[in-house]
């Protein structure tokens, strides 16, 4: 960290530090899957953007604010997710890159 970090620049990085933690929990019930994201967190599209790049994998946004609507479609009706997701994010493969390379060392 330096002076010329900002308080930005340090939101940035507790939310990326909280969603790489969560990054490890996918990854041990839901690896390449794609992912049912709920809540106002993720109304704001650029941090919805953020998750899909961290997690590595598409993640639709469930209108419903229940976590377990998205547990639901995810294991009783994938498909129908996907029809009414209204928003999809899905990563970029660049910066996922990053991340997963970032992601790697994080808990060492």
């Amino acid at each position: 960290m330096t002076l010329q970090h900002t308080r930005s620049d340090m939101l940035r990085s507790v939310i990326e530090g909280v969603l790489i933690n969560i990054r490890q929990l996918v990854e041990l019930v839901a690896q390449d899957e794609s992912l049912s994201v709920s809540g106002g967190f993720f109304q704001t599209p650029a941090l919805g953007q953020l998750a899909a790049d961290i997690f590595g994998v598409d993640c639709y946004y469930a209108p419903q604010n229940e976590p377990i609507f998205g547990l639901y479609y995810l294991l009783e009706q994938p498909g129908q997710l996907e029809a009414e997701a209204q928003n999809v994010f899905m990563p970029d493969p660049r910066k996922s890159s990053i991340y997963q390379r970032l992601a790697r060392g994080y808990f060492d």
